[in-house]
């Protein structure tokens, strides 16, 4: 009988915070679903939009030291060298997926 995938995660480190983000290697359908996915206008919307179901876990925190909520007014805010570089891994990442 099928099981239903898990997915595993990997760590990535942001180049210039220093901050710690897990990601998962997969997606199931219905989190695209809730997503809809397909009505963001750019590609950067879309990217935002899958790093968002990708990522598990993250260190950043705001000034008292409480773990923010992951969500893409966060990931907005962050310096555009580690918004950059967290793209390009979560694409890297879906991209060793297909393979």
């Amino acid at each position: 009988m099928p099981i239903l995938p898990k997915y595993n995660t990997q760590e990535i480190i942001l180049p210039k915070s220093g901050a710690k983000i897990k990601i998962k290697d997969g997606f199931a359908y219905g989190e695209i679903l809730d997503a809809q996915i397909k009505e963001y206008p750019s590609d950067q919307a879309y990217q935002l939009q899958l790093a968002l179901i990708l990522i598990t876990e993250w260190d950043l925190t705001d000034e008292q030291n409480n773990i923010l909520p992951i969500t893409a007014e966060n990931l907005r805010a962050l310096d555009n060298t580690d918004g950059i570089y967290l793209l390009a891994q979560v694409n890297k990442f879906l991209a060793e997926k297909k393979n």
